[in-house]
């Protein structure tokens, strides 16, 4: 999925600030790119003349590339990408995943997570665009670092605001394109707050 991720911010990078006359000009250039890897090249290259959108396209590569290997190979990869990104909240969560050793090393490294996704976003972002958190590239490592820090408070026996957070967390993205409606459920069951049903 993070691939994916980094595709569709390239193709973001490169249609932003251009300016179409109509959805088929849009439509044309898209099939265009798609087909023509001389044209596709041409673009990453403006794309990477900027370094901030740069730097952030090559940690999504590395973070991506950590999630696929294992082993020496990944810890390097994730440690590269600490160097491209000013608020690296998946480094912190493959981390806490992969290398962790206690709870408390775990719940550490995931609250640096969602404390830096948090950054990322402002009020006035979060209420534009609440419902519909998932289908925004920016908003994925917040989701990804709030839902895993949530998980994590409820391990360490924050039941009632784990519970909280993941209701929070539907808020955001009502389509739950995450998963967690199930998971909620079964903690309502577990702390027999059927009212929630």
């Amino acid at each position: 999925p993070r691939a994916f991720e980094k595709s569709n911010l390239e193709l973001d990078y490169i249609m932003n600030g251009k300016d179409f006359n109509s959805i088929e000009e849009f439509n044309k250039f898209l099939e265009r790119l798609r087909t023509n890897p001389e044209l596709k090249e041409k673009e990453l290259e403006i794309v990477n003349s900027d370094p901030e959108k740069r730097n952030q396209l090559i940690y999504m590569e590395l973070i991506d590339q950590a999630w696929r290997s294992n082993g020496i190979e990944a810890c390097k990869n994730v440690m590269k990408s600490l160097l491209y990104s000013q608020s690296p909240s998946d480094a912190y969560i493959w981390i806490a995943t992969n290398i962790a050793k206690t709870g408390e090393e775990d719940f550490n490294l995931l609250n640096i997570a969602y404390e830096l996704a948090k950054l990322t976003l402002d009020k006035k972002y979060f209420n534009e665009n609440k419902g519909n958190f998932w289908g925004l590239i920016e908003t994925r490592p917040y989701m990804r670092a709030f839902a895993s820090f949530s998980d994590i408070l409820w391990a360490d026996g924050e039941e009632e605001e784990s519970i909280h957070n993941f209701e929070e967390l539907l808020n955001l993205d009502s389509y739950d394109r995450i998963g967690i409606r199930l998971l909620l459920a079964s903690r309502y069951i577990y702390k027999k707050m059927y009212d929630k049903f």
